[in-house]
């Protein structure tokens, strides 16, 4: 089975960033899904031989990620885990899909806007840290 290493935007959060290790494709899956697609960035393969027992690993991440989350990316009663990233659907991002570096500062050189989902939820979050308490209508 193959691991990675990832970044994972806390409920698509920009400035709440964790970074994982050890992640398997199932792990990535149920990342994506409870956080959003475009929540879990970076992804590197750290290894590709791991050893790991499938009804283990059914058990650890119903258990970590919550039994309603598992079986709803991963339904039946014997459900198939992915092995590879490509069989979960991630694709690591290979050399020429990285950004282009602007040689004159080293900063990323961004052409593509942020996706909508992305966006609406940072909208979400910025409007609900604005709205006003109690405490800040009563005085």
């Amino acid at each position: 089975m193959e691991l990675a290493s990832a970044v994972v935007r806390h409920a698509g959060n920009l400035g709440m960033t964790i970074h994982r290790e050890k992640l398997t494709p199932a792990d990535l899956m149920l990342l994506r899904y409870i956080h959003g697609n475009d929540a879990v960035l970076q992804i590197t393969v750290t290894h590709t031989n791991a050893k790991r027992d499938m009804a283990k690993e059914v058990e650890r991440l119903r258990e970590f990620y919550g039994t309603k989350a598992f079986e709803t990316v991963f339904p039946g009663v014997s459900p198939v885990l992915p092995v590879t990233l490509e069989q979960a659907g991630v694709k690591p991002p290979a050399e020429e899909d990285a950004p282009e570096i602007d040689e004159d500062d080293g900063a990323p050189v961004v052409g593509l806007p942020p996706p909508a989902e992305a966006v609406d939820r940072a909208r979400a979050a910025r409007r609900a840290a604005t709205m006003p308490t109690a405490r800040d209508l009563v005085g």
